[in-house]
């Protein structure tokens, strides 16, 4: 009997080691921006390369950085040098292209005034600009993809799956959310990019 037991405990030690060790963590990538820093966090990130350049509005470039990638990292990309005015922030991850219109202030404090994502090849293309959300599909989309908004209490205010291999358009007045602060997840697989979006 008590050789049953443990022959029962070992097994269920080494199924519990063999099931944990097989399930892959998702992947979480997201920015925020506070004061004159626009802030680029990896979590978990299975990619091998990541990097950004800033521009001007008028797309002269200023500088760029490739980031030492670690699975876990925090970038923070400091605009307080720059003088008041527009600018192009282009983020290369593995995989996603993100562009980034930024608004510096006088008073130096940065805000984001579009995001447009893209992957690869361009079978994917998503804008917010101006509080609209226009997304864009062609039949070179080899994996469906979801949108969701929150609020800043988590709770789910709309979500919409698009669905690999379909040329598709479609837009949304992001007004109809009922808030002017809202948390953007765009998730393809195992990886989720989280957008904050205030008063856009």
């Amino acid at each position: 009997m008590l050789s049953t037991k443990i022959s029962s405990s070992i097994f269920l030690i080494l199924f519990s080691v063999l099931y944990f060790s097989t399930v892959s963590i998702a992947s979480k990538i997201y920015f925020t921006s506070k004061k004159s820093v626009v802030t680029l966090a990896l979590n978990n990130y299975t990619g091998k390369n990541a990097s950004y350049s800033i521009k001007s509005h008028e797309n002269e470039f200023i500088s760029s950085k490739t980031i030492d990638v670690n699975e876990n990292l925090r970038e923070e990309i400091d605009f307080s040098a720059f003088e008041e005015g527009e600018y192009l922030l282009e983020v290369n991850l593995e995989g996603m292209k993100i562009n980034k219109k930024v608004r510096l202030s006088s008073r130096k404090k940065v805000s984001v005034i579009s995001n447009n994502y893209s992957n690869a090849n361009k079978s994917f293309t998503l804008n917010v600009k101006r509080g609209k959300l226009n997304i864009k599909t062609t039949q070179v989309l080899s994996d469906n993809f979801t949108l969701e908004f929150y609020n800043l209490d988590e709770d789910l205010l709309y979500t919409n799956t698009f669905l690999a291999r379909y040329n598709s358009m479609s837009s949304m007045d992001l007004s109809t959310l009922g808030n002017s602060r809202v948390i953007m997840n765009i998730i393809f697989g195992e990886t989720t990019y989280q957008e904050y979006l205030f008063n856009y």
